[in-house]
């Protein structure tokens, strides 16, 4: 075997070798992908609904106690006691996504996700 051969087998070899750690790493991409689902404060409502689809549950409550327990704990204290609070919520096999809009905001306030293994 020449010189020049066993340096075309080496690059082929390496050449081989990067193939399949990318071909690796983009499968482990993938499998990430199921991510919860997401949007930002001041996404407005159509966004929300053109990337997730219509909420799973939808409800409106008025803030009548000072205390709650849950991921929007944070939120609840900046809120006014009598505040209107629309929620909307977005099932995923990792727990709930929860929006909120204030006062009959158009656009998400707040988000919250509630992870599938928590009690709260």
């Amino acid at each position: 075997m020449t010189h020049s051969t066993r340096w075309i087998l080496a690059a082929v070899t390496l050449a081989a070798i990067v193939s399949s750690l990318v071909a690796c790493s983009s499968t482990d991409a993938t499998l990430q992908t199921d991510e919860p689902p997401h949007v930002w404060v001041g996404t407005s409502k159509a966004d929300a609904v053109a990337r997730l689809g219509q909420p799973d549950e939808s409800k409106t409550i008025v803030k009548q106690q000072e205390h709650i327990w849950g991921p929007a704990e944070d939120f609840w204290y900046t809120l006014d006691m009598g505040d209107s609070i629309e929620i909307w919520s977005y099932k995923s096999p990792q727990g709930t996504l929860q929006l909120y809009f204030l006062r009959g905001s158009e656009t998400v306030d707040y988000e919250a996700f509630v992870d599938k293994d928590i009690v709260y």
